[in-house]
């Protein structure tokens, strides 16, 4: 099966919970490219332009000093693999254009690279935590 059928099976579960001393404040994290729970279009996987999807952000708390973001496949057959981390970006930063290099501190993915990494399973469908 080529990878990019599979690719196009790929479900991701968007939710960020942040919390604070005077409670839980849910940030709501949503791409104009997909549903959540719906299907990864190949072109943000390895078998497309592997670019980072449009991401929107949506009730950041009031307090934030910085955000974080960390896409994990947590279905990987070696168990959870990163496919993109960053942080100290600003709390400002309510949208993330297509394909951008976000604005903050890249960290290593585990393909060794210090940008998005697009899922690339070898089988199956895989879900996707933001």
């Amino acid at each position: 099966m080529q990878k990019a059928i599979i690719a196009g099976a790929l479900a991701i579960t968007m939710a960020v919970i942040v919390s604070f001393a005077s409670g839980e404040a849910k940030m709501k994290i949503t791409s104009s490219a997909f549903q959540e729970g719906g299907n990864i279009p190949s072109k943000f996987t390895c078998d497309g332009g592997d670019s980072s999807p449009p991401l929107q952000i949506a009730e950041i708390p009031s307090g934030a000093k910085s955000l974080a973001l960390v896409v994990d496949d947590p279905d990987a057959p070696s168990g959870l693999f990163t496919h993109w981390i960053v942080w100290n970006i600003s709390p400002q930063t309510n949208a993330i254009a297509e394909g951008s290099a976000l604005k903050g501190v890249q960290g290593t993915n585990d393909f060794g690279k210090p940008d998005y990494g697009g899922p690339c399973p070898p089988a199956g469908t895989h879900r996707y935590d933001i």
